[in-house]
């Protein structure tokens, strides 16, 4: 059997870390261990944890996610970043920054206002 992929939440809303957690939870090939709510943080956690995969939100205050996998890729060269977006001009890999900082690759998450309005 094959080690499950060990995988770095980064975001700062806590309830989008936590419900990707819980989605991941259900993966036995994926292990969730830990979640950041800063670029600092996360940071700091990649450096003690040495993670397989980061999953990056963009926009965050204070250190946002282009910048924070730039130095996430410095601190651990192995660490793959996915970066998690809810902005349509990141979609489908579309991000020339997300591509200037080593990012594998953007991932849409759905945008619960526009949802919302639609109903």
């Amino acid at each position: 059997m094959t080690q499950p992929v060990t995988l770095l939440i980064i975001d700062d809303h806590q309830l989008v870390r936590w419900g990707v957690r819980t989605f991941l939870a259900t993966q036995p090939d994926i292990t969730v261990v830990g979640e950041a709510g800063s670029g600092d943080d996360a940071l700091r956690l990649a450096a003690e944890l040495v993670p397989d995969v980061a999953l990056m939100d963009l926009v965050m205050p204070g250190m946002d996610g282009v910048e924070t996998t730039r130095k996430l890729k410095q601190i651990s060269p192995r660490t793959q970043v996915i970066v998690l977006t809810s902005f349509r001009r990141f979609w489908r890999g579309r991000c020339p920054t997300c591509s200037k900082t080593s990012a594998r690759r953007s991932w849409r998450t759905p945008c619960v206002k526009r949802r919302a309005a639609r109903r």
